[in-house]
């Protein structure tokens, strides 16, 4: 399960910064519209980008099997996670003024 979990997230950021392509019509409208609401939120558009491109999959329930010493885990349902919002390792990297 893990090794699918792993490959479906792998898939998952290779279809992401396909999209994201900053140099693709669709990834420029993206950033452009990234970097608007930036500018509205921070008043400035010096931030680092990776800051906004975080994508990831998050199992929504786990179920784990035990038997004497081994255990496994199933995942019954997973969701796609996405964020434009700084992490917090990040924020650190962005001031109200530029």
């Amino acid at each position: 399960m893990g090794r699918d979990l792993l490959a479906q997230d792998y898939l998952l950021k290779q279809l992401t910064a396909s999209l994201m392509y900053p140099e693709d019509e669709l990834g420029k409208k993206f950033w452009d519209r990234v970097y608007a609401k930036a500018k509205e939120k921070y008043g400035h558009t010096n931030i680092p980008m990776d800051t906004f491109n975080k994508v990831w999959i998050v199992p929504e329930k786990a179920v784990v099997y035990e038997n004497g010493d081994t255990a496994k885990a199933c995942t019954t349902m997973s969701k796609r996670t996405s964020t434009l919002k700084p992490t917090r390792s990040s924020r650190a990297n962005i001031s109200p003024a530029g």
